[in-house]
């Protein structure tokens, strides 16, 4: 799929899988700083209001659907969701997936394994 060209609003959520958030945050920086001509991403802060609220309203764990339409109704068009689990100790696998709040849609993946200096340099090359 194609990254919508005009900048909309988009929510970021990050998993780490097995203790991996040092490596999350740097992917996930690495990840937006490649895609922030075009997409407009929104201040955690925001995010997290978003979610308490939505926790009131609802019971057991949230899936990318339903935090699509939490998404929607606090006006963000797209959830970037990224994934960081360790494969060993060195290699990392790193998933990024956009989903249209409208129709929960995957609208773009990406799907990298390697070091973090690998995926960070596959991530730069995206802007090529």
């Amino acid at each position: 799929g194609e990254i919508p060209p005009q900048r909309p609003n988009t929510a970021v959520i990050t998993k780490s899988v097995d203790g991996v958030s040092a490596a999350s945050d740097r992917l996930n920086s690495k990840l937006q700083s490649v895609l922030f001509d075009r997409l407009q991403f929104v201040e955690r802060e925001e995010l997290e209001v978003l979610w308490d609220e939505q926790k009131l309203g609802m019971s057991g764990l949230l899936d990318e659907q339903t935090i699509a339409t939490a998404g929607k109704i606090q006006g963000v068009a797209y959830i970037l969701f990224l994934k960081v689990k360790s494969i060993d100790a060195e290699k990392h696998l790193f998933e990024a997936k956009l989903v249209s709040v409208e129709d929960g849609g995957v609208v773009w993946f990406l799907y990298s394994e390697g070091s973090v200096k690998e995926i960070e340099e596959y991530l730069s090359s995206l802007n090529s």
